[in-house]
This record gives C-alpha cells, structure tokens and sequence, in this order.
C-alpha cells in the first residue's frame, strides 16, 4: 500500500454547524398586559445570568417557574428552548420555541434557533422550512441563510448550499463560518483551488483559526504542494497543538516528501493524542519500513491490525 492511498483524516473537513441567536435579554411580549407580575420578571433575569454563565439546568429552572407565573412572557419560552437546546434536549427545545412563536410568529431567531434543534434531529427538510420562515420575516437575517446552507449541504444540495453561503457572505463579508463552509462545500466539489481561496479568506478574519489553517493545508495538499500544506499544518497545529488529524496528514505529506524521520514523529504525536488511531499505526509502521526499522514495523502493523479487528 503506497502511503497517498492512505491519506485518511477528515481530508475534506467538516462543516462548521449551526449557529444559535442567543438569548433574548427584553423580556419581550406578554400578550398585551401593561403590567407584568414583578417576580415572573425577576426569575425572567435571573434565568438570563444563569444562562450567560452556561448554566442551563438552573436557567431551564427560573424560566420554568415565571412560565408558571405568568405563561405569555415569549422570551422565557424563546430562552428556555435555547437552554434545552444547549443541554441537547432538542425535542423539548423546540416546544419551547413553538410556544414562543404562537406567542409571537415574527419572532425571528424562535424561528432560526427551532430549526438548529430539527436539524440536529437530523430533520433537516422541517428546518429548512423554519430558516425560510426566519428569512421571510428577515430577510438580512445572517444566521438563517448559512444554517440553511448546512441543511441544504446536508441533504446533498450543494450547488443550492453554495448560493446560501453566498448570501450569508453578502450581508457579512467576514462571517468566517461562511467561508469555511463554503471551503468545505466547493472541496466536496472537487473545486479544490476555489476552495483555497474560501480558507485563505476565513484566515484573513481570523489568523487563529485553526480549522480554516487545517483545510488550506488539505487543499495545498490535493494540489500537490505539500511543502506549503505542511506550513499550514504547522499553524494549525500551532493553535491547537493536540489537533491529531493536523499531526496525522503533515506525517503524510512528509512521507510524500520522504522525510521519513520527521513523519514518524507527527504519527508519533498523532498516536500520543489518540493512541487508537489504526491508520497512524500503520503509517508509522510504513515510515520505519522505510529507514529499514523492519522489527519496529512489524510492531506497528500489528497493533494496526489490532485495533482493526475491534
């Protein structure tokens, strides 16, 4: 086995998901009342500083209790169903965004945030509905097109993902998890040079992003310019040093350079952070069988093969 047909490791990446609008702080509708009850307000915040220090069971508590109090108050339903939704209670979630949104239809982000939890649900033609809804009371609304760009890629629309990204793009030209995503996207495509410009853009908003150095280096790599993706694994790596596929796909391209040394030490490091990493084994067994370190090869393949009959 030639170590190119080996190149595993997440080589196209993975899409950045869904992204939430966060809590709402007004306490928003209270179907018409000029006076709300002092203590369903006071649970209301309370749940609102719980929720920002992510400590969602007790905030899932304080909506619950001013809910009791008083059921009208959109947002507590609206911020109880983003509370669910990070403690990945998403059925209950989107009851909560349900009731919200009979309180309130044009509540936007109720809209937005329902559809994340359909399509963790992996429901994601119900969610595309939602982001539409969203978009149709909002039509500059970010988050919704580039969540229906994930559902749309997820279902195998590409092309139809693509134009969502696009959009997203167009009202914020440094959202980054649009340029990722869109990276991602044109890579699944085959478009592996647009796709590097799309990386190159997301490193531009953020030179810390560890994923967008990651896949520039897979993209370099596709185009055989292995030096330049192992630099890009080098700042991916710099960023998060125990980022294993980062390790595991510079060790490859090192092969592909046959500085075998130096690659036995990235699937070193890739077996340090996850010693279950059959391909690694195997690779790095590849690498020694090349320096002519036939018992220490051995080793590895069996450990390989080990770990492949699990």
């Amino acid at each position: 086995m030639s170590i190119e047909s080996n190149l595993t490791g997440d080589r196209k990446g993975s899409i950045e998901r869904g992204l939430e609008d966060r809590i709402d702080k007004s306490i928003g509708d209270i179907n018409g009342k000029t006076k709300r009850d002092p203590k369903a307000d006071l649970l209301f915040h309370e749940g609102n500083k719980l929720a920002d220090l992510k400590r969602f069971e007790e905030a899932i508590k304080c909506y619950d209790k001013a809910i009791a109090i008083d059921p009208n108050i959109t947002n507590a339903w609206y911020n109880k169903g983003f509370a669910l939704d990070n403690k990945d209670r998403f059925r209950e979630a989107i009851d909560a965004y349900d009731k919200a949104i009979e309180l309130k239809p044009v509540h936007v982000s109720a809209w937005n945030n329902k559809g994340i939890a359909l399509s963790k649900l992996g429901r994601n033609l119900e969610a595309i509905e939602c982001y539409e809804k969203a978009i149709d009371i909002n039509s500059s609304h970010l988050n919704a097109w580039y969540n229906k760009g994930n559902a749309l890629g997820d279902l195998g629309r590409t092309k139809e993902a693509l134009e969502h990204y696009d959009e997203a793009i167009k009202i914020d030209p440094k959202h980054l998890n649009s340029w990722y995503n869109k990276g991602v996207t044109l890579g699944k495509l085959g478009k592996t040079r647009e796709a590097l410009e799309c990386y190159n853009k997301a490193i531009d908003i953020d030179s810390n992003y560890a994923n967008g150095w990651y896949n520039k280096g897979n993209s370099l790599g596709d185009l055989k310019r292995f030096e330049e993706a192992i630099d890009s694994y080098d700042e991916a790596i710099r960023i998060d040093p125990n980022y294993v596929n980062a390790w595991y796909n510079k060790g490859n391209f090192l092969c592909n350079l046959k500085k075998y040394k130096e690659a036995i030490i990235c699937f070193d490091e890739t077996i340090r952070i996850k010693p279950t990493y059959s391909d690694a084994w195997y690779n790095k067994g590849w690498a020694l069988e090349k320096r002519g370190r036939f018992g220490k090869a051995n080793k590895c393949f069996n450990e390989c093969a080990r770990l492949e009959m699990k």
